[in-house]
């Protein structure tokens, strides 16, 4: 029987046994389910920098091949993709047989708002996050579904981490924008 439909905890914090620097690691052998070449590159990128592995379809019948064929821990499901949409291939990898039918499947899209939970549940999906993902967001969902501590790096910015211009690079630049305002008058 297939588990109850998860809503992402987005409460919770990260880090423990999964985070690198508990000297611990929990990696995940992931599918990802992507057709957008940046959007594969990122989560590739990201995924192999935090020691998962990770396999890249770009379309909902190839994840039902790659499901069918190899036991990953997660798979991570574009909702809008050619040949196959992520709604009708997590149906089909729910139809496969054995434990295989199981494997929890997180959806991604741009459309998540909360609203749609009854169209991803219906459809067999474990989990969704929104596009554009956060760091922390993912690894707390693949924690909650695969039931690991997953360490999943945050390379965003904070403002108090950028230094403010300096007071000549101010005056640099205030210097740039009127020198474009004053009018041409011939070669100089």
């Amino acid at each position: 029987m297939q588990d109850k439909f998860q809503k992402p905890n987005l409460t919770s914090g990260t880090g423990g046994e999964g985070d690198p620097d508990s000297g611990a690691t929990n990696s995940l052998d992931l599918l990802l389910a992507e057709d957008d070449d940046l959007n594969q590159k990122y989560f590739e990128t990201l995924l192999l920098s935090a020691g998962h592995g990770v396999t890249i379809v770009s379309n909902g019948k190839d994840a039902v091949e790659a499901v069918r064929e190899r036991a990953f821990d997660a798979v991570l499901m574009d909702i809008h993709m050619p040949v196959m949409n992520g709604n009708a291939a997590t149906r089909a990898i729910r139809e496969l047989s054995g434990d295989r039918a199981k494997i929890p499947v997180i959806a991604l899209s741009g459309g998540v708002t909360g609203e749609g939970d009854e169209e991803y549940e219906a459809a067999g999906f474990t989990s969704y996050l929104a596009k554009p993902v956060e760091n922390a967001d993912l690894a707390r969902v693949l924690s909650e579904v695969t039931g690991r501590s997953v360490y999943i790096p945050d390379y965003s910015i904070n403002s108090s981490d950028v230094a403010p211009p300096s007071e000549s690079a101010g005056k640099a630049v205030e210097a740039f924008l009127d020198d474009t305002k004053s009018p041409k008058t011939g070669p100089r």
